[in-house]
């Protein structure tokens, strides 16, 4: 306790009790301790002192003002000073078996032959209870076997004695170790198999039977690679091995005979009241090989020590419905693996003799689906209730384009109301992938755009999908600069956090202004004013690759941060949008971190040559906090005066450490430096990649692809004949053939017909 009068309680203390607190000054040359108060008094000690310097232990009477009944009271602890307390005993402790193990051992022999028993009760972690099943077992149950961490069957129970049906019964409820064979024909379980050897072979060796030993390597046994081998006995037994039924069939192996067959040891449900047998006969633990078998028959107790639980219901199913247009697939599922799933839909309770759950289903009317879950050890759940409806699907979106020489503008609608339509460049009905449609799009490059409707009333719509062509395109591609924050040149090679300028992460470090030279001005109010006239030299880093960074006390900082493709997720470092998804986004950012408000921002990211126009901008940058970061880019013929380049970048509030893709147009010829800068906003911005990218060849190229794309589309478009697309009743029904009467013919050339069918 580091200091004076710090208190702590313990909530309950039997009355009438003793108290032993181990205490010590934490400072030998001054007394210091602890008082012990019990309601609103303090306790004077029956022994020691409570005060000491050195370490004592000392002891208090709980006071019992009602010594006829158990009752108990809070004590406090209170510090005179900083005091050490090693331990506090309430009476005469714990109890110094309550950590053992219980094992009930059950055999059929004479009990001074058991050889298990002799290595159980040669163990203090164990308190063992023998069960002779030859005498008297009446009081023995399946419940009562459940007082015990585990139970333990010896190979001289009989096939044929009374308790082997207790133990099927237990099984399921309490952990068991069997080291019987015959048992498992008697249970109905699988059958023993006798070996010719004394030895195993495993590909589980990390499992917590083997925990603390080294198995025979395979070249040692003879084994093939990633096998080991395990020696039950000396060579003077063979081992029993087990062929397991279907009950076992799913099992972990632990161990087999070289060769795979039969089993040698398996476990069973070993996370929830487990078995595991292993062939540890009287005979063979009377030869067995003593750097294995002592160590793998205690793993295994104290697995299934691990294993044992409570027994409790499964937890209640739980359903998924996927909606489509007046039908709906139901999938059930059970947190429990193993769990059997039984179910209604005529709204009655389930039992395990309802319908078996198997897989989804489908239903085409409106229903109430009853579920519930039963596993082996678990009492059946209570039932999961659902109500399944029907919804109408939404009408799949329609995409109309406007075509203009250089652009295409995009619109989506859909003729279902109150709807939110989404898009994407990935043919993509996930809306996480997608980004909501607000208003029209314009594409410059040919896509094939994806749109889907949503709404919690209707089915998802039908993905909506479109080619998106350009007319005369007129496009800027070729790459004349970049950077790109390659750990290589942008960071020494080294991919840990890095500050680019002397004062590192300090944004009050440096002062933007020279404080030495500066000018008294007498303002309008009279009142005296200090100006500063000079400003202190900037800080320049040249990653002689034709980029630099420059800072007059703005923190700039490279970081390894890596862009993901989760539209829209500010858990990690994702797009905003679809549109800003894109091959060009690479790797690691320079981050123009905080700066001193009272001062400009000055941080810049700049070209150390000059690019002759025209030129695109594009960049890549990521909000670097919930701020609303004010970007702007900027040209310069000599890198004195600086002139901005298209409109301020205003990065949305809340985007935290997502990112966005900008394009800024540079149109004059001469040859200009570029740089990018935080204007304002008070928030840090991380750019992942800056390119200058003009119109050469590889735009050229990607124009005349795009030209002949629209040719061909053109030409095929008016060389097909037009055919019937789809046939509508008067009435506006969609029909599958034309009928008797008046059909409504829609062209594929969008043309519409009336076609009397007499």
């Amino acid at each position: 306790m580091n200091g004076k009068k710090l208190t702590f309680t313990i909530n309950q203390v039997k009355k009438g009790e003793t108290l032993r607190i181990g205490v010590e000054s934490h400072k030998n040359t001054e007394a210091r301790g602890i008082n012990v108060i019990v309601n609103g008094e303090a306790l004077a000690p029956v022994e020691g002192e409570q005060v000491p310097k050195f370490f004592n232990e000392v002891v208090y009477n709980i006071p019992d003002d009602t010594p006829d009944v158990d009752d108990y009271t809070p004590v406090q602890i209170t510090s005179t000073n900083g005091c050490h307390i090693y331990y506090m005993i309430v009476g005469t402790g714990d109890d110094p078996n309550a950590n053992k193990t219980k094992v009930g051992y059950l055999y059929g022999g004479a009990k001074d032959d058991e050889q298990a028993l002799k290595l159980l009760e040669s163990k203090e972690q164990y308190i063992v209870t023998p069960i002779d099943v030859t005498g008297d077992v009446s009081l023995v149950t399946a419940d009562s076997l459940r007082g015990f961490d585990v139970t333990v069957a010896s190979s001289t129970i009989a096939a044929d004695n009374s308790m082997v049906g207790v133990l099927k019964e237990a099984l399921p409820w309490t952990p068991v170790l069997n080291l019987n064979p015959a048992l498992y024909a008697a249970w109905g379980y699988g059958e023993a198999v006798p070996t010719t050897g004394a030895f195993g072979a495993t590909n589980n060796s990390n499992s917590d039977l083997y925990k603390g030993l080294t198995l025979i390597p395979a070249s040692d046994a003879g084994l093939e690679e990633g096998w080991e081998g395990i020696a039950y006995t000396n060579g003077k037994v063979n081992v029993t091995g087990v062929k397991l039924g279907a009950y076992f069939a799913a099992d972990d192996t632990l161990a087999v005979v070289s060769g795979g067959t039969p089993v040698l040891s398996h476990a069973h449900n070993i996370n929830h009241n487990g078995y595991i047998y292993l062939p540890l006969t009287q005979e063979v633990l009377a030869d067995a090989y003593a750097d294995y078998v002592p160590a793998m028959f205690t793993n295994a107790i104290g697995m299934l020590k691990g294993s044992k639980s409570d027994i409790s219901k499964v937890p209640a199913p739980t359903f998924s419905l996927e909606y489509k247009n007046l039908n709906t697939n139901v999938t059930i599922k059970s947190v429990n693996k193993n769990a059997k799933i039984y179910y209604t839909v005529d709204g009655t309770e389930p039992t395990t003799e309802s319908t078996p759950y198997e897989g989804t289903f489908n239903l085409t009317s409106e229903a109430t689906v009853k579920a519930v879950a039963i596993a082996e050890g678990y009492l059946v759940s209570d039932a999961a209730e659902k109500l399944v409806e029907m919804k109408h699907q939404a009408v799949a979106p329609t995409i109309s384009t406007v075509m203009e020489d250089g652009k295409t503008t995009v619109t989506i609608t859909s003729k279902s109301p109150d709807v939110d339509i989404w898009y994407n460049y990935s043919a993509n009905a996930d809306s996480t992938q997608s980004t909501k449609y607000t208003e029209p799009i314009v594409l410059r490059d040919s896509k094939t755009i994806s749109a889907f409707a949503v709404s919690e009333a209707l089915v998802q719509s039908e993905l909506t999908t479109q080619t998106i062509n350009i007319q005369k395109p007129s496009l800027r591609i070729d790459a004349i600069a970049h950077m790109d924050a390659n750990p290589e040149e942008y960071n020494d090679g080294k991919t840990s956090t890095a500050y680019y300028f002397s004062w590192g992460k300090n944004k009050n470090a440096y002062p933007y202004y020279d404080e030495s030279v500066y000018e008294v001005v007498k303002g309008s109010d009279g009142l005296d004013s200090i100006v500063y006239t000079k400003l202190n030299a900037e800080e320049v880093v040249d990653f002689n690759n034709g980029w630099k960074v420059v800072s007059r006390g703005h923190v700039m900082i490279w970081e390894n941060i890596k862009p993901g493709t989760n539209i829209g997720d500010g858990n990690a470092y994702n797009p905003a949008t679809v549109n800003d998804l894109d091959t060009l986004v690479t790797n690691y950012y320079i981050n123009i971190g905080e700066w001193n408000t009272a001062n400009p921002a000055s941080g810049t990211i700049a070209t150390t040559v000059k690019h002759a126009g025209p030129f695109d901008i594009v960049s890549f940058i990521s909000n670097g906090s919930d701020g609303t970061p004010r970007i702007v880019f900027e040209v310069s013929k000599d890198s004195i005066e600086w002139t901005q380049v298209g409109d301020t970048i205003n990065m949305p509030a809340n985007e935290k450490r997502l990112y966005r893709k900008y394009i800024r147009s540079y149109e004059n010829t001469d040859e200009v430096y570029v740089r990018a800068r935080i204007a304002a906003g008070n928030s840090k911005a991380g750019f992942y990649d800056i390119y200058l990218m003009n119109h050469g060849e590889k735009s050229i190229a990607r124009e005349n692809e795009l030209a002949t794309g629209i040719e061909e589309i053109t030409n095929a478009t008016a060389n097909r004949k037009a055919t019937p697309a789809a046939i509508y009743s008067i009435n506006g029904t969609r029909l599958s053939a034309m009928q008797r009467g008046i059909n409504i013919v829609k062209m594929s050339n969008g043309e519409t017909k009336k076609v009397i069918v007499r």
